[in-house]
């Protein structure tokens, strides 16, 4: 099988409104499981999008350094300390914020 529902979350949620909706019984439910292996781990390259993901974010965040550290000069004073204080207060805001949760 080219394709495999192995680990499948959102099966696992359809099967269970199925059931919840009286349109398959539990027996049912069961065999399918069975079937497409929901009760297994999802296979590693069905998990890995976290990390393409991260690789993403890591390559933009470079582009965007790149491009500010390129043209620093041609800033002026007002923008270079914007530049370095908005992520600083950023974080802080960030973090004040679930401190208070």
């Amino acid at each position: 099988m080219i394709f495999t529902f192995k680990g499948s979350n959102r099966l696992k949620q359809e099967i269970q409104s199925w059931v919840d909706e009286k349109l398959i019984t539990p027996e049912q439910a069961k065999l399918l499981f069975a079937r497409y292996e929901l009760s297994e781990d999802a296979p590693w390259y069905l998990r890995s999008g976290f990390i393409l993901k991260g690789l993403a974010l890591l390559l933009a965040g470079m582009g965007f350094l790149l491009l500010i550290s390129e043209n620093w000069e041609r800033f002026g004073t007002p923008v270079q300390m914007a530049i370095g204080l908005v992520p600083l207060l950023a974080t802080y805001a960030i973090g004040f914020r679930f401190l208070k949760r």
